[in-house]
């Protein structure tokens, strides 16, 4: 097969260009809520704060909105570079505590490279949501 040249790629996509508004904003986040509807799935981001001599708390600054075949493809790709990073640099922890009892049967689990825990989701009931909202607020 002869060597394919610059003129023989195909060039009807698209190339797609990103720009950044005059007030784009960039922040940390260690902390996110999910809320969800029928229609869309809302992610409001905060940070927990944890002074001294003082109850601690998480400051939500950030809420972005996805629909579900948005959220579909960006879990995709947020999946892809954890496990990218975890082949790299090795297993990332989940903290005991951090996921729904009705998902996590044994701390094991959450050492469990992502790859392998996401296994799980496909052998286990659903978690539903107002269990996940409960266990946050205790």
């Amino acid at each position: 097969m002869p060597d394919e040249k610059a003129s023989d790629i195909d060039t009807s996509k698209p190339v797609i260009q990103f720009k950044q508004r005059d007030h784009f904003v960039s922040g940390y986040a260690n902390n996110v809520f999910f809320a969800t509807t029928v229609f869309d799935l809302k992610m409001i981001f905060g940070e927990l704060i944890q002074l001294p001599n003082s109850q601690m708390f998480v400051e939500q600054h950030t809420a972005m909105t996805l629909s579900w075949r948005e959220a579909k493809i960006a879990a995709l790709f947020l999946v892809m570079n954890v496990a990218i990073h975890e082949k790299k640099f090795g297993t990332l922890d989940i903290p005991d505590g951090m996921l729904p009892t009705d998902f996590q049967r044994t701390p094991e689990e959450g050492k469990l490279a992502l790859t392998k825990l996401l296994e799980f989701v496909e052998e286990r009931p659903p978690v539903k949501p107002d269990a996940i909202v409960s266990e946050m607020k205790q």
